[in-house]
């Protein structure tokens, strides 16, 4: 989850980045690395309408995952956004889903497959 790319998409949705001022945008790109797929993410699945990333069950990532969810929600309504989490289970799991176009942009911003 590197730096936003979702602006340039040649999709027929697009993020709303400007609906960060600059702290926000400078925390959402914070956010964006700390959740970088190669460093905290278990595991990712396809899913008929979206993804799924599965991270360890931690504290501070579970607050970290929340605190993304929170601003990526702002700037890209059009994703639906799932969580999973139990004191219980050893993994979080996100799931961000969409129509096909949700799908498409997913795919391109967090370089999956």
């Amino acid at each position: 989850m590197a730096e936003c790319n979702c602006c340039k998409s040649t999709s027929n949705i697009a993020c709303n980045i400007g609906s960060f001022n600059s702290e926000e945008r400078i925390r959402y790109d914070e956010l964006r690395k700390e959740l970088n797929v190669n460093r905290s993410i278990e595991e990712l699945e396809e899913l008929p309408n979206g993804y799924r990333f599965i991270y360890p069950n931690q504290p501070t990532l579970l607050l970290t995952i929340v605190e993304w969810i929170s601003y990526e929600n702002r700037c890209c309504p059009f994703i639906e956004f799932s969580l999973q989490v139990s004191g219980e289970a050893d993994f979080i799991r996100l799931d961000l889903t969409g129509d096909q176009a949700v799908k498409d942009l997913l795919k391109e911003e967090f370089r999956l497959g």
